[in-house]
C-alpha cells in the first residue's frame, strides 16, 4: 500500500511539472507576440509627407547677393580692376603674370608669349591692349625697348575685336633679341601704360 501511495505522488508531480512547463512556454511565447502586434497596429508613415517647420525656426539669410561691376558709357575700368598691377603711371614689372594692368591700359597674355618665344625666338606672337577708354577707337602705338641695350621697335594698329562686352586691341609682334623688353602703349590720350617683360630662348 505505501508503494502504490508513493506511485501516485510521482505521477502527481510530472504533470505538475508539465502544467508549469506549458504555462511558461506560454508566457515567454505571448512576450513575443505582444511587440509584433503592437508595431503592426501602427501605420508606417507617408512617403514625401515633412514636418511643417516652424517660421521662428528658420535660420536668416546672410549671404550677400553679388556686386556687379558697372562702368561710366564708354569706359571699361571694371576688367583692369581686377588684374594684377598698378593704376598709376611708371613701367609695371610683368614677373611670371600673365595679365597684367599698367595705368589705363591692360595688356597680355604675357604667359604664352613668353612660351611662345621660348619654342622660336624668330616668331611673332599674339599681345592684347586693353584700354579703360573706348571713345573714338583712337590708334594704338607701342613702342618697343630693350632695357640696358640698343633695341628698338615700333607697331601701329587700329584693329579692334570685342569679346563678351570689353574691347581690345589685338596685336602680334616679334621680339627682336632675348632680353627684358619695356613695352610702351598709347590709344588716344586716355589710355597709356608701360610693361617690362624678359623673354629668354
Amino acid at each position: 500500500m505505501p508503494k502504490r501511495q508513493q506511485r501516485v505522488g510521482h505521477g502527481i508531480g510530472a504533470i505538475t511539472v508539465a502544467i508549469l512547463t506549458t504555462v511558461l512556454l506560454a508566457g515567454c511565447t505571448g512576450d513575443q507576440d505582444e511587440p509584433e502586434a503592437a508595431a503592426s497596429s501602427s501605420p508606417p508613415p507617408a512617403a514625401g509627407v515633412q514636418t511643417p517647420l516652424d517660421p521662428t525656426e528658420v535660420p536668416p539669410i546672410e549671404t550677400e547677393p553679388p556686386v556687379i561691376p558697372t562702368d561710366e558709357p564708354g569706359r571699361q575700368d571694371s576688367v583692369l580692376d581686377r588684374l594684377p598691377g598698378e593704376a598709376g603711371s611708371g613701367c609695371v614689372a610683368v614677373n611670371d603674370e600673365r595679365d597684367v594692368r599698367s595705368g589705363t591700359m591692360a595688356a597680355g597674355n604675357f604667359a604664352e608669349a613668353r612660351a611662345q618665344y621660348s619654342d622660336s625666338a624668330e616668331s611673332e606672337m599674339s599681345f592684347y591692349f586693353i584700354p579703360a577708354a573706348l571713345e573714338g577707337d583712337p590708334e594704338l602705338v607701342i613702342r618697343l625697348t630693350q632695357v640696358n641695350g640698343s633695341g628698338e621697335k615700333e607697331i601701329r594698329s587700329a584693329a579692334i575685336e570685342t569679346a563678351d562686352e570689353w574691347r581690345f586691341y589685338p596685336v602680334r609682334f616679334a621680339i627682336p633679341e632675348e632680353g627684358t623688353w619695356r613695352i610702351e602703349a598709347t590709344a588716344g590720350d586716355e589710355n597709356r601704360g608701360c610693361w617690362e617683360a624678359t623673354f629668354q630662348g
